[in-house]
C-alpha cells in the first residue's frame, strides 16, 4: 500500500532510532497526473517553497532535488518523477517541524501532489 503520510510506527522509529542523530532523508517522488496527463509538481514545489524556512529554523537544508530522466539500471516502469534529498541535524528536529501548524497547512500542497513517495532514512558513513 503506497502512503504519502508516516505512520505511527514510522515516527516511532525516528525517535526511537535517530532522535539526537542527524540525517539525511532520501525522498523519492511520483507526482499525480491531472486528465491532461500534466503532473502536479507546481503543487509539490509550493510545498517546498513554504517549508524552506521552516526547514532552516531547525537547522536543516536542502542538498539536491532533481528530476529523473532515465532509468540507468533497474526496470524502467519503475521511474521516479523526482528525488529530493534533505538534511536534519536530529530525528527531534525533524520531528518539531512536521508538528508545527505552518508545515501541516504547507502539507497539504504535498498530499495533494503525490501519487506515491518512498522516503529512506540514511546516514553518512564516512
Amino acid at each position: 500500500m503506497d502512503t504519502i503520510n508516516p505512520t505511527q510506527e514510522q515516527i516511532r522509529l525516528i525517535k526511537d532510532k535517530y532522535f539526537e542523530k542527524p540525517f539525511v532523508m532520501i525522498n523519492l517522488l511520483k507526482f499525480k497526473r491531472d486528465s491532461s496527463g500534466r503532473k502536479s509538481k507546481q503543487l509539490y514545489h509550493q510545498y517546498t517553497k513554504e517549508v524552506a524556512s521552516l526547514l532552516q529554523a531547525i537547522g536543516g537544508n536542502v542538498i539536491f532535488l532533481g528530476a529523473v530522466h532515465d532509468v540507468f539500471i533497474g526496470e524502467q516502469g519503475n521511474m521516479w518523477d523526482e528525488v529530493l534529498l534533505v538534511y536534519y541535524p536530529s530525528g527531534e528536529a525533524f520531528l518539531r517541524m512536521i508538528a508545527m501548524e505552518e508545515y501541516q497547512k504547507a502539507n497539504a500542497f504535498r498530499e495533494a501532489a503525490l501519487e506515491k513517495c518512498v522516503l529512506m532514512v540514511t546516514q553518512r558513513l564516512v
